[in-house]
């Protein structure tokens, strides 16, 4: 077995906040990242690979380069110009622990955390199914889709948030041998609705309180 090769992205890498998972969930930019995890390449060679100008990618690459999303790990000088070769910074980005930061509005940004990670899950699910690992036709194939309206009392409720997060924590154990034989994305989501038909109304705002009675 020849050495390690050190230019080779990390197995994985924890990523911890909002703005970084946001910068992720591109199309453009997934597909960039995915290029680099099989490989170093130029950004004229990642435009050759991906069929787009080189001009346009200049900023995607410099806004994942800031935010630890890929790396350069070769520069050479041609024709007098630097030419930078990146890198993915890892073949696994954990978001499970990401975390929104700032001043925003209660929620925004948590809404835009969900919003980023259905961003990143549909393009697996698109790139899986054009590939071949995933045939959309067939439940049995490999996607397993529920989308289903229950009704739960709050001790119900959390009974099967705990059970589930029981069943994920026994599927993650380090325990299991390693490497996975496939690797497979679970994308859970538990959540308090309504029933049709009765659509709740938002609370009233600070500015809505303060209003003189008319």
């Amino acid at each position: 077995m020849g050495a390690p090769d050190p230019l080779a992205p990390a197995e994985s890498l924890e990523i911890h906040d909002l703005a970084t998972l946001k910068v992720m969930a591109d199309p453009l930019r997934m597909r960039i990242i995915d290029l680099l995890r099989r490989r170093p390449a130029t950004v004229k060679e990642i435009a050759g690979e991906l069929n787009t100008p080189a001009k346009s990618l200049y900023y995607h690459i410099n806004m994942m380069e800031r935010y630890g999303l890929i790396r350069v790990v070769e520069t050479r000088v041609v024709s007098g110009i630097p030419e930078k070769r990146y890198r993915a910074t890892a073949y696994l980005f954990n978001f499970s622990e990401a975390r929104p930061c700032g001043d925003e509005r209660p929620g925004v940004q948590e809404m835009e955390t969900i919003e980023s990670m259905f961003a990143i899950t549909q393009d697996e699910i698109r790139v899986s199914a054009e590939g071949g690992l995933l045939d959309l036709r067939d439940p049995d194939a490999g996607l397993h889709l529920e989308w289903t309206l229950l009704d739960l009392s709050p001790d119900a409720f959390r009974d099967l948030s705990n059970r589930l997060e029981a069943l994920l924590k026994e599927f993650r154990s380090e325990d299991r041998p390693l490497p996975m034989e496939q690797p497979c994305r679970m994308f859970t989501l538990l959540y308090p609705t309504y029933r049709r038909g009765e659509r709740p109304e938002p609370p009233p705002t600070d500015t809505d309180s303060r209003r003189p009675d008319s």
